[in-house]
């Protein structure tokens, strides 16, 4: 097959997966307008971010950026797309990535224009090479220029605009803005310094300027689960494990018995978990001792598999062919460097790491902190060893922009014994890392699709997003990674979120948070 077909195939799966994340944010009432859903369809959001495209996530462009979440790239074209017609002018400001600008200059024709203005050159630079891939018509024509400016002055030359979107919060309505509005036109803008409120504003034909807080997409509660929709609905059942089956090491109500059910009557039953202080054996270990027999390392999916995968496969690349035989830089707990170990990884970093006794650090010995040891990549995980020279070691590396960053999860938390305790997670290490480097690492575990991914490459069985629930405890990571992958998704209120979090999430318009379905625990499914 010749580069073409490649490149063929990869845009026919490309737009696949752009009608399947329209159709999601369409389901969940992010849009509904038909030359808006046109719009998103048109431009595909692969080329505009680099890693997991159709994830109803942020995902970070470089340079301190970052490309909004799919659905408030919804929200804002259903609330725009009314006042742009053919021959209009659009003013797209923070336009980051290009994407949204894209979108815009689908709706005007032939005879409109779409200014979009970043003040970041290399941004802006980007921008225009990510828009050329499959839409250089925009730019050739004139309906698209992307420029490198101060927002909050937005774009005189081009002015009035029937529609102006604003992408990065303004601490009050900036009148330079609406004074560039058209009589008719309309502004989305978010205002506020800490309590962002999300305005839509309208010029009316005498001048006249009205105001409203943009109201989240209309949203539906999760429902109660039962057992007969719950069997008679799915073949594959995928389990989040601390919080779902168990407890530290008391298994949950209902657990046991649910499980043995679903695998006595044939359905595929796996365990999804973030955890990585075990590998596979470990966990399927823990799960016999607790009492669920139907668990081999076959069924447990976890981060330090998928993490090896990815590993191994870029040390395939030919671009890091001279440092396939680095060790990584590990931050991260025992078991997973004992795992990587057996997979032919070898890891430095892990640990203990501390302040050495007596010694502070200064600007004058900074470099006494940093280690010279080429790696291969950084990896971030849960470490209760974390320091400040793990920390100092691992945000030099990252300096390199070239530096590979994987992390294994970025849960904040995780329940324990006590539910009053509260215990930090990978994500509070993970973060660090990320504010100190300004890198967005990929993520291995939930809510990333690549847990999807290695399932129906690796496990056995047969499986469509149609048949699987996803079940878990926690809205940003388990039911996230569920609606991220198509598929159900149902909350089990013995963990971490709660049926408040869950309305939290709604009034916030939220909606990739927010289950399917809900049960007080698993003895309710029996």
């Amino acid at each position: 097959m010749g580069n073409g077909a490649l490149s063929s195939s990869r845009n026919s799966s490309n737009r696949g997966s752009q009608r399947k994340l329209v159709e999601s944010l369409r389901r969940n009432n992010f849009v509904d307008k038909n030359r808006a859903i046109s719009a998103l369809l048109a431009v595909d959001r692969a080329d505009f971010a680099p890693t997991h495209p159709y994830d109803d996530t942020p995902q970070y462009i470089g340079y301190g950026a970052t490309i909004s979440a799919p659905h408030m790239h919804a929200i804002a074209l259903e609330h725009l797309v009314d006042v742009i017609g053919d021959g209009s002018h659009v003013l797209d400001i923070g336009s980051g990535s290009g994407y949204l600008s894209a979108c815009f200059a689908k709706l005007v024709g032939p005879r409109g224009k779409v200014i979009g203005v970043d003040h970041i050159e290399e941004l802006v630079n980007a921008s225009i090479v990510n828009v050329r891939k499959q839409n250089a018509d925009l730019l050739a024509s004139g309906r698209l220029h992307l420029f490198v400016a101060d927002g909050r002055l937005g774009w005189p030359t081009a002015a009035p605009y029937q529609a102006i979107h604003v992408g990065a919060a303004s601490e009050e309505l900036p009148r330079i803005l609406v004074d560039q509005l058209a009589p008719g036109g309309r502004m989305v803008i978010p205002v506020g310094a800490y309590n962002q409120q999300f305005l839509q504003i309208d010029k009316m034909p005498n001048g006249d300027i009205y105001c409203a807080q943009m109201t989240p997409p209309a949203f539906q509660l999760p429902r109660l689960a039962t057992a007969k929709h719950i069997f008679g609905s799915y073949d594959t059942f995928l389990f989040d494990a601390d919080g779902v089956l168990w407890r530290d090491e008391n298994p949950l109500p209902g657990a046991i018995d649910l499980v043995k059910r679903l695998s006595d009557v044939g359905k595929r039953v796996i365990i999804l978990t973030n955890n990585s202080s075990r590998d596979p054996v470990g966990h399927a270990e823990k799960a016999k001792r607790l009492g669920f027999s139907n668990f081999t390392s076959n069924d447990v999916c976890c981060p330090s598999l998928i993490l090896v995968d990815q590993l191994e496969k870029m040390k395939k690349d030919p671009k890091f062919a001279s440092k396939a035989h680095l060790p990584i830089f590990l931050i991260g707990p025992p078991g997973l460097e004992n795992f990587l170990r057996k997979r032919g990884i070898e890891s430095i970093g892990t640990g203990p790491d501390p302040m050495p006794d007596g010694k502070l650090f200064t600007l004058d010995n900074a470099s006494d902190f940093v280690t010279k040891e080429p790696v291969l990549a950084v990896i971030g995980s849960f470490d209760s060893h974390i320091s400040f020279p793990k920390i100092m070691k691992a945000v030099n590396y990252l300096h390199d922009d070239e530096m590979p960053f994987f992390v294994t999860n970025e849960d904040a938390r995780f329940p324990g014994k006590d539910p009053n305790i509260v215990i930090p997670g990978a994500g509070t290490i993970t973060s660090m890392l990320r504010y100190v480097s300004g890198r967005e690492p990929i993520v291995m575990g939930k809510p990333s699709s690549f847990c999807w991914d290695y399932i129906c490459k690796n496990f056995s069985g047969s499986f469509t997003r149609e048949r699987t629930l996803m079940i878990g405890d926690r809205c940003e990571t388990d039911i996230q990674f569920g609606r991220n992958s198509g598929l159900s998704t149902l909350l089990v209120l013995t963990g971490v979120s709660s049926m408040e979090d869950v309305k939290h999430f709604a009034m916030q318009g939220k909606q990739s948070l927010i289950p399917e379905f809900f049960v007080q625990n698993l003895k309710e499914l029996l």
